[in-house]
């Protein structure tokens, strides 16, 4: 975060997070962050689909009616959607989905960002886009994940390890095996 950014009213920078849209440091200035109560808080942007659908999705597999069994499975590897938050930040009214932090419990947690999928851009992409991903990390589509990046704790040393994303670019069905020395 740049020196000087505000944070919105009643939140903090999120410690853990090693990958993503860092608060103040894009072109609309929001990221993520975590609320005093604990929730993770992730910027819901309306001129950004992505974010609507992401929202959309976390409404789906928590809703509280009947839901199907596939999605009850689903929920267990997923935080916990908490609803959303509004907020005034630069006097505009922000939206953010919060979201249940599942570090809280662990002293020192080693966090891992993984991209999930074969395909990792939006299917709605121009070809300009997924020209762009395709070319970003060429193992995807075999590997089905690329690494964003890590912070490792390492009890020896007491202190953390931090591998970006430049190391997950670098890694190969031949390699990624050997990330599992590191933790």
């Amino acid at each position: 975060m740049k020196e000087g950014t505000l944070l919105p009213e009643e939140t903090l920078l999120f410690d853990y997070q090693i990958a993503g849209h860092v608060h103040g440091n894009n072109k609309t200035k929001l990221g993520l962050l975590k609320h005093k109560d604990g929730s993770i808080l992730k910027p819901l942007l309306s001129s950004d689909e992505r974010t609507l659908r992401e929202h959309k999705f976390y409404e789906e597999v928590f809703r509280a009616e009947e839901p199907l069994p596939e999605l009850l499975t689903l929920r267990t590897f997923l935080p916990k959607y908490l609803g959303t938050w509004k907020t005034d930040y630069l006097g505009q009214e922000v939206e953010y989905l919060r979201l249940d932090d599942v570090t809280r419990e662990f002293r020192s947690p080693s966090v891992m960002d993984v991209k999930i999928g074969a395909q990792t851009y939006d299917p709605l992409a121009e070809p300009e886009k997924v020209a762009l991903e395709e070319a970003k990390y060429t193992w995807s589509r075999q590997l089905g994940f690329r690494i964003l990046g890590m912070r490792v704790f390492d009890k020896c040393e007491q202190k953390y390890h931090i591998y970006g994303k430049d190391y997950g670019l670098k890694q190969t069905p031949d390699s990624i095996l050997e990330g599992e020395e590191i933790l």
